[in-house]
């Protein structure tokens, strides 16, 4: 009696631990078959017995060849229940375009703005025009840029020098007088950093822009200032990031007070 509970329990066990693995690997399996399967797995077990009461090498022949039987009814049975069942088919979905949102385009003053709020965002512009000796403003930087770095500040002078002549025309030309002019502050030569802008202010780049030119105005005023101030406490070879607070607290009222003079010129 217990061995025959224990073979239905086992069968109908395989059957829905079977039904799991199918269903993870994507096949179909109708649960009328599954059903036939439990019906037979009982069936199997009583006829296995009336043919061989004792569970000898016989018993086992028999049980697997009905078990064998039975699987093969209920692979065709699926078989045919799967094939009526009717397979939904979703429509394919349609793909719709977006149009693309075009921006106006910026007015000449709004882009020299941003280059001075974003120097990096000014690489896009430099010119790839070559000079006579082949060296586009690019490569002219770079190198200017890899001297200032390893302290060769002369060769990055000569270099910023040689950008400004070749490519004055270019929009980037003001950004290469700024970083001349900086390291002119940076090592005291607050003279040459004042003629640096002033003849930044005939750059076409600023003087066809209102924006940019009051921006190096203002600069030159600034400039001046610091060289006064420091010339008024005998401390001209100062670089201009070794001021103490209280000569950068007098330079900026006294370039307060230059600012208001020209406001009302």
């Amino acid at each position: 009696m217990t061995f025959f509970l224990i073979v239905p329990s086992v069968m109908i066990v395989s059957i829905l631990l079977i039904n799991g693995i199918l269903s993870r690997l994507g096949l179909k399996i109708s649960y009328g078959a599954l059903a036939l399967g439990a019906v037979l797995s009982l069936l199997v077990d009583l006829g296995a017995m009336a043919l061989s009461p004792e569970p000898n090498q016989d018993y086992f022949f028999r049980l697997f060849g009905l078990i064998f039987l039975a699987s093969v009814v209920v692979t065709v049975l699926n078989y045919f229940l799967t094939k009526k069942a009717p397979v939904e088919i979703s429509p394919p979905v349609q793909e719709i375009e977006v149009p693309k949102q075009i921006e106006p385009p910026k007015t000449e003053a709004e882009q020299l703005t941003k280059k001075f709020a974003d120097k990096s965002a000014v690489k896009f512009f430099k010119a790839k025009t070559f000079a006579q000796d082949d060296e586009t403003l690019d490569e002219i930087l770079d190198r200017a840029d890899s001297e200032k770095k390893r302290g060769n500040l002369s060769a990055a002078i000569s270099a910023y020098k040689k950008a400004l002549e070749v490519y004055s025309n270019d929009d980037y030309a003001p950004f290469v007088a700024i970083d001349l002019g900086n390291i002119y502050k940076e090592q005291a030569a607050y003279t040459n950093a004042i003629k640096i802008y002033e003849r930044a202010l005939n750059l076409p780049a600023v003087k066809k822009n209102f924006t940019t030119k009051t921006e190096f105005q203002k600069n030159l005023v600034y400039l001046r200032t610091v060289h006064l101030v420091l010339l008024k406490h005998d401390a001209l070879s100062t670089p201009f990031s070794k001021i103490p607070k209280d000569y950068l607290q007098e330079i900026e009222t006294e370039f307060q007070a230059a600012q208001s003079n020209f406001k009302k010129l």
